[in-house]
């Protein structure tokens, strides 16, 4: 039943087709779609982040409502997305899309648990910029002050959370956090530091950094 709705669904044209051929480019992408059901349409706006095969809702566009739950079958910008959201109020859409014009395009349908199944046509209105990779500073560092090396030092991180070590007798740590890409915060020592463009040296408010790995 669900294959010959969706096949009956792809004869539909799309309103507001974007001219343009190439696939896109970036990894998170916002489909602006209508669900038809009966005489009634129902319009929303999904941001889908192919990288980690994620979506969201945005506020303030469409009729968004909290996602509690997702869970992706078909994750392919290119040809294909079939995806399941759980609203807070409780209903879950099945989506199961194809993808035209390197993505641009939505051809699919839903099944919502609230009021049956139907087409779900749009298109992607958004192409965004991940977020910028968070530097990498984990890794052996030498502290030098007044140009002389005074400490053997390391950095543990786990995405923007580090751990900031100098090796010496007692051992001294502070919680630290990256602060974009060019900066960074030891949070128990209350100092800030700047991060070279290479990511190998940072300099502190008395002092410097050298990576040695």
């Amino acid at each position: 039943m669900k294959r010959r709705c969706l096949s009956w669904v792809l004869v539909f044209a799309v309103l507001g087709m974007i001219p343009l051929s190439q696939a896109l480019a970036n990894d998170v992408v916002e489909y602006e779609v209508t669900n038809y059901w009966q005489k009634q349409s129902f319009g929303h706006v999904y941001r889908i982040d192919f990288t980690t095969c994620t979506v969201s809702e945005p506020a303030g566009v469409g009729t968004p409502q909290a996602l509690v739950k997702q869970s992706f079958s078909i994750c392919n910008k290119d040809s294909r997305v079939r995806f399941s959201v759980t609203h807070a109020n409780g209903y879950v859409i099945d989506y199961d899309w194809i993808l035209e014009d390197g993505g641009r395009i939505v051809k699919g349908a839903y099944k919502d648990s609230n009021v049956g199944w139907g087409p779900s046509i749009g298109r992607a209105r958004q192409v965004l910029s991940p977020p910028p990779p968070a530097v990498s500073l984990a890794g052996k560092w030498a502290g030098y002050r007044d140009g002389r090396k005074v400490a053997d030092c390391s950095i543990q991180q786990q995405g923007t959370t580090l751990t900031l070590i100098i090796h010496r007798t007692p051992e001294e740590r502070s919680r630290g956090r990256l602060v974009g890409t060019t900066q960074l915060e030891a949070i128990d020592w209350k100092e800030h530091g700047s991060i070279s463009s290479d990511g190998r040296r940072i300099n502190w408010s008395n002092s410097y950094w050298i990576r040695v790995d």
